[in-house]
């Protein structure tokens, strides 16, 4: 962490007078420090071709910084109103069905080129960091480096430069804020279904010709009309739809229970 003798250094740099930035992370094991030199990647990114849809091409200032000091860049986002969150990684594991485990996974927080903070899992942690999403508003959602990746948590800044690490959303506003969706990672379908049509989410019935696959039809069998699709082999995945008067919603789950844990979710607004 910076010292005290640093911080205001830091905050003179950026135009800041005397404010000084601050960082602070609610997730264990996560670590966000303010930093203003990006270290080099610890060696070449091994299985950066088996795993290259992991990997985004810079588009940013920022992000070509990361790149060019031997890091894979895996996502780029807006993060309040001036500035930028690059994800990016020092190598990769290939796993079954597309998954891939991501090593040497960071945050950075950056203005312009300027690195200003960086997220990392401390050593020996549980956690880890794969890449990035944006969140409506100006946060950024961080999935975990795992081969099935899920949310660790949402990176949030104050005034621009205080910054904060937290737990997941109860709820995510989309569409401009006409809809909201809850929190349904890690939820079995049956409850994340019904979490979904507490607020305005409703199932859309899957055809009769989907229903020929025999995991659909167990499934619907269950009263999970929207079962659409499965995969027969590696994890299991299967997807389901629904609707709201803000646009379209598809979940995807992953395992062989009954009722499967809900991996990922996708919203197209009308």
């Amino acid at each position: 962490m910076l010292g005290a003798s640093a911080a205001p250094a830091l905050a003179a740099a950026m135009g800041m007078g005397d404010e000084p930035p601050s960082t602070s992370s609610e997730v264990k094991g996560v670590v966000f420090r303010l930093l203003t030199t990006l270290p080099r990647a610890p060696g070449p990114v091994e299985g950066a071709d088996e795993c290259s849809h992991l990997t985004v091409k810079p588009t940013s200032e920022a992000g070509r910084l990361v790149a060019d000091r031997g890091w894979a860049v895996t996502g780029e986002a807006k993060l309040g109103t001036a500035l930028r969150a690059v994800s990016f990684a020092g190598g990769f594991e290939p796993g079954t069905s597309g998954t891939c485990l991501v090593n040497d996974g960071n945050v950075g927080v950056f203005d312009g080129s300027k690195l200003v903070a960086l997220l990392y899992a401390e050593k020996g942690a549980k956690a880890t960091l794969g890449r990035l999403e944006a969140l409506e508003g100006g946060g950024v959602r961080v999935l975990d480096g795992d081969y099935l990746a899920t949310p660790l948590g949402d990176i949030r800044s104050i005034d621009d430069y205080k910054f904060e690490f937290n737990p997941v959303a109860a709820n995510d506003s989309v569409c401009g804020g006409r809809a909201k969706v809850p929190n349904i990672n890690n939820m079995s379908i049956d409850k994340a279904r019904a979490a979904l049509r507490a607020n305005g989410w409703v199932p859309v019935p899957s055809s009769e010709q989907d229903r020929a696959d025999s995991r659909v039809a167990d499934l619907v069998k269950l009263g999970v009309v929207e079962a659409e699709a499965c995969s027969g082999t590696g994890l299991g995945y299967c997807s389901y739809n629904y609707r709201s008067e803000a646009g379209t919603l598809s979940v995807t789950t992953a395992g062989d229970n009954d009722y499967p844990s809900v991996t990922d979710y996708a919203v197209k607004c009308n």
